[in-house]
């Protein structure tokens, strides 16, 4: 079976000149992957520019300072390096990254409509860049007893739209269906059915710390979403479930250990797919604390 790949990148940047950011550069980085990506794979950047429903196969962050995930506001000196990231939950985007990587560091690319100069790019060290496929994750928990406590760090806000509205917090059915839903899009084996049940009946939220926040777009429109740690448990057996729909607790029950390894290997999947709204421009960046 060809493997099926995970990877993500960091950029190093520096502005040619002295700057001011206003605003989140969610967008501009956005944009600024698509050029790069346009020479080598036209095709492809076309596909991604235009694509306006369902998952995007690729993450990207705003800026951050050095070492940090910390939004970069206000003035950035000429010789100031600030960092972004993007991430690929296909082989194209993937192989794509991989081509830019190789050959685009040291280029002058354009973000926000000021030029930059591209110092580093980054595949694979560490917290943030890492290479992976979809075949490692599902080996290593499918051989691994599943851990029933898991926490989480959100990085950047991280909100779901559902029912009209935007909640701006990670309530255990909405992180873990939007990660069912990247990781059944791209993957080339989709999650059991009984997933969706088990994380609604069987999952939920331990302890957390941290704060909503908003981000500013460039249009003037702001996005709420979560900042901070959580912690989630998943219990065997669910009493108030067992006597609304035995049947259903008994199937979850028997399932218990493949399905709390999928959520395992969902959180560890976290890492590139990021969750919840707006992932391509900015947003719901997390990962697995260990």
């Amino acid at each position: 079976m060809t493997d099926h790949k995970l990877s993500s990148f960091i950029f190093v940047v520096r502005p040619h000149t002295p700057y001011t950011i206003v605003g989140h550069m969610g967008r501009a980085i956005q944009q600024c992957f698509l050029t790069l990506l346009d020479p080598f794979n036209p095709g492809l950047a076309a596909q991604l520019h235009d694509g306006t429903t369902g998952a995007r196969p690729y993450t990207v962050t705003g800026l951050f300072r050095l070492g940090k995930t910390q939004a970069v506001h206000g003035p950035i000196a000429a010789d100031e390096r600030v960092w972004f990231r993007i991430s690929a939950l296909t082989n194209g985007v993937s192989d794509a990254l991989q081509t830019i990587a190789a050959t685009q560091t040291g280029a002058s690319v354009e973000i926000d409509h000021f030029r930059w100069t591209l110092e580093t790019i980054d595949a694979s060290s560490g917290l943030w860049a890492q290479q992976s496929t979809y075949q490692m994750l599902i080996a290593e928990h499918a051989a691994a007893r599943p851990r029933s406590e898991l926490r989480l760090t959100f990085d950047t806000p991280t909100g779901f739209h559902t029912k009209g509205s935007t909640v701006p917090f990670p309530l255990p059915a909405l992180l873990f269906e939007s990660l069912i839903m990247r990781w059944n899009a791209f993957s080339p084996v989709l999650l059991p059915e009984l997933l969706h049940p088990f994380v609604d009946q069987h999952v939920s939220i331990h302890a957390f710390e941290g704060t909503a926040r908003s981000i500013l777009q460039k249009n003037g429109h702001s996005e709420v979403g979560f900042i901070g740690d959580m912690t989630y448990t998943m219990i065997r057996r669910n009493p108030t479930l067992h006597k609304v729909d035995p049947m259903l607790s008994r199937q979850l029950e028997v399932q218990y250990t493949p399905l709390a390894q999928a959520v395992n290997m969902l959180a560890d999947f976290a890492l590139f797919s990021g969750a919840g709204i707006k992932t391509a421009s900015g947003m719901g960046l997390m990962r697995r604390i260990r």
